[in-house]
């Protein structure tokens, strides 16, 4: 898959209601809620029209994306190398737990495919 970088908190944004209604870089995910939680339900989120389109779509209004900085790794799997970089983001917000093993394994495994560059951490904490 070809990665875009998310520049700037629009694009996390859009990205993040991607995650939250079953799509990953377009294509839909088995199993929505696949790691065990979900965003509140989509009557609780604001609706905003979209300038590419007449559809409406659903965003969680307290959702904070912050940009933190720039992984740099190095990749060696046939004996040369070539430099990775990954943008990190922290999002915080609400989710709610739907299916509690399966969210425990994702607390435990990370999500995402950048694990081993730091990424796809979960830290959760009560709401409220």
């Amino acid at each position: 898959w070809r990665r875009f970088d998310l520049r700037g908190e629009w694009a996390q944004l859009e990205w993040l209601d991607m995650q939250a209604t079953g799509q990953r870089r377009g294509q839909p995910i088995a199993g929505h809620g696949g790691h065990g939680f979900d965003f509140p339900a989509r009557h609780e989120w604001s609706v905003r029209r979209t300038a590419d389109g007449p559809e409406e779509r659903l965003w969680l209004p307290d959702v904070v994306a912050n940009e933190v900085g720039l992984q740099q790794g190095l990749h060696r799997s046939d004996g040369s190398s070539a430099r990775l970089f990954h943008r990190l983001v922290d999002f915080e917000g609400l989710l709610i737990v739907t299916d509690p093993p399966r969210f425990c394994e994702a607390l435990r495994r990370g999500i995402g495919p950048a694990k081993a560059f730091g990424c796809g951490l979960l830290s959760v904490a009560p709401a409220g």
